[in-house]
């Protein structure tokens, strides 16, 4: 559709649109009628991700996109819980489509975090994702993670119960699998602007489970430790807790350069 308005953009604006090499845009606010949803980005010229915090953790859900990393259009990835096993069936959610069970995740910086609890009664006993190999430059991996790499930018993705990529049927070189109904994902992004080359940063992605209880999950994340927390939903990183939460003036909104923040 062609979409025509005299609508111009204030000046001031224009700097979170157009980003520059050397710029990160961080973000994260409540959007939705009756404060539907908590969302984050992280975004750089070259790659982004964004995360729904703590939507309906551990429900059943419909047709919910949870956590979505992206170079371009086509070199991207997604985690979710397929609703059924059929892999082009028409259910709320399908096996892409949704989560049949949604997980616990949230989002600081270039890094999100899942856990999934999916019950006994749930169809699919296991997670996956979507990462079509040949939309990337090259694809590295090891038993638990794979990361892409287009125009020098970088996806990687991590899963404790280890990953493996489908190499049949419909969804080959598309998929990867991991086994199990408990589980703990996590999605980074990256470019060579501000983490070197890939194999630097995925050196300081690699990830850790140090301890996984019934209201927490702790990680390691490179150097970082992370710990995901239950109730109330919050992401505690090197001791900084950063709830959830992102109504109102919890709200924010930040525009850094390389060498300075703005």
């Amino acid at each position: 559709p062609l979409c025509l308005s005299d609508y111009i953009p204030p000046a001031e604006d224009e700097a979170f649109l157009m980003l520059t090499k050397d710029d990160t845009l961080w973000t994260g606010y409540n959007q939705g009628y009756e404060n539907h949803v908590n969302l984050t980005l992280y975004k750089t010229s070259g790659v982004l991700l964004s995360t729904a915090n703590a939507f309906k953790p551990y429900q059943n859900g419909y047709q919910e996109h949870i956590v979505q990393a992206s170079i371009d259009a086509h070199a991207q990835c997604f985690v979710n819980h397929p609703g059924e096993t059929h892999a082009f069936g028409s259910g709320r959610p399908s096996y892409w489509a949704g989560n049949g069970s949604l997980p616990l995740a949230t989002q600081w910086r270039n890094t999100s975090v899942l856990r999934y609890k999916v019950p006994e009664s749930a169809l699919v006993g296991f997670t996956h994702a979507y990462f079509p190999f040949e939309t990337f430059t090259e694809v590295l991996h090891g038993d638990d993670w794979f990361c892409g790499e287009k125009d020098g930018s970088y996806i990687y993705v991590w899963a404790h119960n280890g990953l493996r990529a489908q190499m049949e049927g419909p969804y080959q070189k598309e998929e990867l699998l991991s086994a199990g109904r408990e589980n703990v994902w996590v999605v980074r992004v990256g470019d060579s602007a501000h983490d070197g080359t890939v194999e630097q940063f995925i050196a300081a992605s690699r990830c850790r489970l140090i301890c996984i209880q019934a209201q927490e999950t702790e990680i390691t994340v490179g150097d970082s430790r992370f710990i995901l927390r239950d109730e109330p939903a919050a992401l505690i990183v090197n001791g900084e807790e950063h709830l959830c939460d992102l109504r109102g003036d919890h709200a924010f909104l930040c525009l850094e350069k390389k060498d300075k923040g703005e």
